[in-house]
């Protein structure tokens, strides 16, 4: 992979993961707010519910990609213990702390929604932990259990891919029109675009060649106009339509992340950017718990999520998030190789450069390209 290949990668993962903090800004976007139902709507359609939400499987591609490309030579047992070393551990670690505070909260006479949605019995928590079998308190660590589960079906599913990328991409779609997935992927999105990704890989089609603006811009418009005409044609949750629609939607405007990302690999200012990929993951990981902190006090000095005041929090906090979190992974970067692994599942020198020292393979949301 060239160093532009390389950067192009970087700067989509770090406009993806901030995206995707969107989402999950308290109190979230399935809450009435002014960004949601209130004059500010545009702002949250644009940002959280667009942006946001088709950052998840643009990222997915992307981490389907690289895996093919750097992992997949490995046996199953090898994957699967570099996911829960990279990936599970301080997935499991920053859920456990998210849970913690949310019961501090309580304690403090702020009830936690997420403590509130907690199942019953003692299997009710491990899901609001693991997310074995159900959604995680911290549900935007869901993704990652997600990701993690697709990871491995493509590992499983590799000679057919590598037999014919084509079927396994249209096996890989029509899995989203199936009624029941769970407990084994509850958003298979996910793994439809890490497959398309594999296959692209499969097929020879470097980064370059997706994030060209011959490729990227006609796809990229084809499928947004494609979704918009079937929105107006199908409109509300018509079966198999609105499962059609969302993913040309995520497909198109993926490809408009990847061409902007090809746009601007030469600009000094975007390399720099790049920089900030290796940090990013923790910046994923920790921003619900960042968010939750920052909410209690805005909350009781500006007003409620409904005042006019939570535009500013709202378009604030992703970018926030990942500031905090590229000045505290560079002290984590000093930290014994142990707790690096637990809070971000890598290590790094402690330098100011992104040396890599143990990079887990295959994790387009995790490795560092960059020597």
């Amino acid at each position: 992979m060239t160093r532009d290949e390389s950067i192009q990668i970087e700067l989509v993962r770090v406009i993806c993961i901030t995206c995707m903090m969107w989402v999950h800004v308290a109190p979230g976007l399935a809450t009435p707010s002014f960004v949601n139902g209130g004059s500010g709507t545009a702002a949250g359609i644009f940002f959280g519910e667009t942006l946001g939400r088709v950052s998840v499987t643009t990222l997915s591609f992307v981490s389907g990609y690289l895996f093919w490309t750097t992992g997949i030579a490995k046996p199953f047992p090898d994957v699967a213990r570099r996911l829960a070393f990279s990936i599970l551990l301080p997935m499991l670690i920053w859920s456990a702390i998210f849970i913690l505070m949310a019961w501090l909260r309580g304690r403090m006479g702020e009830p936690s929604n997420a403590i509130a949605l907690v199942g019953e019995g003692w299997m009710g928590w491990v899901n609001a932990w693991t997310g074995l079998a159900g959604r995680t308190a911290n549900q935007s660590l869901f993704f990652v259990r997600d990701l993690i589960a697709a990871t491995l079906i493509l590992r499983l599913i590799a000679p057919l891919v590598r037999l014919a990328p084509v079927l396994s991409v249209l096996i890989a779609i029509g899995v989203n029109f199936l009624t029941h997935t769970q407990p084994f992927l509850f958003r298979p999105q996910i793994l439809t675009f890490m497959i398309l990704g594999a296959a692209c890989a499969q097929r020879g089609w470097t980064v370059t060649h997706l994030a060209a603006p011959r490729f990227s811009l006609i796809w990229g418009f084809g499928f947004s106009i494609a979704a918009t005409t079937l929105y107006h044609l199908y409109p509300g949750e018509a079966f198999p339509f609105e499962i059609a629609h969302d993913l040309m939607r995520r497909a198109g405007i993926g490809c408009l992340i990847v061409a902007i990302a090809y746009a601007l690999v030469e600009n000094p200012a975007a390399r720099s950017v790049a920089n900030w990929g290796r940090h990013s993951f923790l910046a994923y990981l920790s921003h619900a718990c960042i968010i939750g902190v920052l909410w209690l006090p805005w909350s009781r000095i500006m007003g409620s999520e409904q005042e006019p005041p939570y535009l500013l929090f709202f378009l604030a906090m992703p970018p926030l998030c990942m500031a905090l979190a590229i000045k505290a992974g560079r002290l984590v970067d000093r930290l014994p190789p142990l707790l690096q692994i637990a809070l971000r599942g890598r290590i790094f020198r402690d330098s100011g450069r992104a040396g890599r020292v143990d990079c887990p393979e295959g994790k387009g949301m995790l490795s560092d390209r960059k020597s």
